[in-house]
């Protein structure tokens, strides 16, 4: 149980890193330059969702090393 919750507390940090470094930065323009508050908004709705994808690559890479490791070592 302890181990599941530490898994879930250091991805959530891993996912805030990971927002930190797309969303602190001017954003990616998909859109080009919106214009109104429904186009920029628009446009960092697809932001967030770039960084959760980011996020699910990197959790999901993260499982897959540990997992090889594992297997490396014989412990499973």
């Amino acid at each position: 149980m302890i181990l599941r919750v530490t898994y879930w507390v250091l991805a959530g940090l891993l996912f805030g890193y990971i927002a930190s470094r797309f969303l602190l930065r001017p954003e990616i323009a998909f859109l080009g330059n919106p214009q109104g508050r429904a186009g920029r908004l628009a446009n960092s709705a697809l932001n967030v969702l770039l960084c959760v994808m980011v996020f699910g690559l990197v959790l999901y890479a993260v499982g897959a090393l540990t997992q090889a490791i594992a297997e490396y070592r014989g412990t499973l």
